[in-house]
């Protein structure tokens, strides 16, 4: 249900805010807002580590599944990483950017949706479900404000449009559910009790969604646009939260109780 939902999402996040004029006139003048701040050079140094985070993220993913002795699992958060990267490309490269707006600011480019942002949330969806129940509570936090800060950063930068970040998260989202569900389906994950920390959490990243929605509505393009961003950043870890809370990997367990 989750993974439909995300794939209808991307659709809505591309029409609306690539293929009608409103959606334009908005980001253009995201862009312009950046751009006229010679964008931002604390967001370039964000960004310029994007592949190192990558190869770590792999490398991090392969030892936890190593250390609980369970290579399906860290297999598992590789497959996420990848395919969101890969998605992430393959829709760039298949949909377009139509000329809406006949005045006015207008770039030429096809950036959606935004590679890096699907890099640093695919991190995050990845660690989380590969990580030890018990360690995801941090592990949500942490990613989630590394994913958060490559969000905002690609549009100080003027690298990318709000929707461009909005359209990465639904592919990790959809991929992330994709996962889950074969990995449940071939009896690789396990019921456990929910913590109450699930609650607190899910509260504290729905309330910052609303809040960024409140911002979006008062403030000017450039914070606006950051706003979407972590606010799209905050819904898929409330996302997240709904689809793991109460899943842990069976192997791990199995494996942990023989030794």
């Amino acid at each position: 249900m989750l993974g439909c939902g995300s794939a209808l999402l991307l659709g809505a996040v591309y029409a609306l805010a690539v293929r009608t004029v409103p959606g334009q006139r908005f980001e253009d003048a995201v862009l312009v807002a950046a751009e006229g701040r010679g964008g931002s050079r604390h967001a370039t140094l964000v960004l310029s580590a994007d592949v190192a985070s990558l190869v770590l993220a792999v490398a991090a993913l392969l030892a936890i599944g190593w250390a609980r002795r369970a290579p399906r699992v860290g297999a598992a958060g590789v497959v996420v990483l990848a395919a969101t990267v890969i998605g992430a490309e393959i829709v760039q490269l298949s949909v377009s950017r139509p000329r809406l707006l006949p005045h006015g600011y207008r770039r030429d480019d096809q950036s959606f949706p935004s590679g890096h942002t699907a890099i640093a949330v695919a991190i995050m969806c990845a660690l989380v479900l590969v990580v030890p129940y018990r360690w995801r509570l941090a592990t949500l936090v942490l990613s989630s404000a590394f994913a958060a800060a490559v969000a905002v950063a690609v549009i100080l930068a003027g690298w990318h449009r709000p929707g461009d970040t909005l359209g990465s998260d639904c592919i990790a989202l959809f991929v992330v559910s994709a996962v889950t569900l074969v990995l449940d389906r071939g009896g690789r994950l396990r019921r456990v009790p929910r913590r109450r920390y699930v609650y607190r959490l899910a509260a504290g990243y729905g309330f910052s969604a609303i809040c960024c929605a409140i911002v979006v509505l008062l403030a000017g393009p450039l914070l606006a646009g950051c706003a979407i961003a972590l606010g799209g950043t905050a819904l898929v870890a409330l996302a997240l939260l709904v689809l793991l809370a109460r899943t842990e990997s069976a192997e791990a367990t199995q494996r942990r109780k023989v030794s």
